[in-house]
């Protein structure tokens, strides 16, 4: 019996960030190591404040929970500022 992922990590570069009222996404290209696969996705924050000050070119690394209806990444770290 296979057990399902929940959490996962990835290293990727934004490359935009918007803000709603109460949520924020950004869209990544996760960085593949090793491979030439390129693709960018869409991700929400939970809590909004993740993405606070973060900008496209920004190198960062998240952790995501699957949930049903999306990816959250609940935890971010910035790797490095977009000079």
């Amino acid at each position: 019996m296979s057990v399902p992922v929940t959490r996962c990590c990835v290293v990727g570069l934004v490359v935009g960030v918007v803000v709603r009222q109460g949520a924020a996404g950004a869209t990544s290209k996760p960085d593949y190591q090793g491979t030439a696969v390129t693709m960018s996705m869409p991700f929400i924050a939970a809590p909004a404040a993740l993405f606070t000050g973060l900008k496209a070119g920004d190198r960062v690394a998240f952790g995501l929970k699957v949930t049903p209806d999306a990816l959250l990444v609940i935890a971010l770290r910035l790797l490095q500022r977009k000079p």
